[in-house]
């Protein structure tokens, strides 16, 4: 499957610590920042694109629309995934907040794309 995205938004947030490419991120202690995502528990608002950021930069988050991301295991096609380790995903658990849908099936380290439904806890 071709990597093309098509975001439908895209927001600028301050990075309050580095963020690598494709990277799930979460709103950070500050209006307006954002930090990586790191458990499917936590509120997260959207995807960080292809950019590396430092801290202090201008982040480019995908908040809607199509985003590639990088599995944290393995994820099926079609599946539900949230939050995982470094922003990367994972297939979500009971209780994860949702993050959206897998594109495509990936192994760990993988790059592929996910819808983004981004919703509160997921009864999966």
């Amino acid at each position: 499957m071709a990597l093309t995205h098509k975001p439908a938004t895209v927001e600028g947030y301050k990075a309050e610590a580095a963020i690598e490419p494709y990277r799930v991120v979460k709103f950070g202690a500050a209006d307006g920042a954002v930090v990586t995502a790191t458990a499917g528990g936590d509120f997260v608002i959207g995807v960080a694109d292809r950019a590396g950021y430092a801290t202090g930069d201008v982040v480019s988050v995908i908040r809607s629309g199509f985003a590639p991301v990088i599995a944290s295991g393995a994820v099926v096609r079609g599946a539900l995934v949230a939050a995982a380790a470094d922003g990367k995903v994972a297939t979500a658990a009971a209780n994860d907040r949702i993050l959206g849908v897998a594109e495509a099936t990936a192994a760990a380290n993988d790059r592929f794309l996910v819808q983004l439904c981004i919703g509160a806890r997921g009864n999966v």
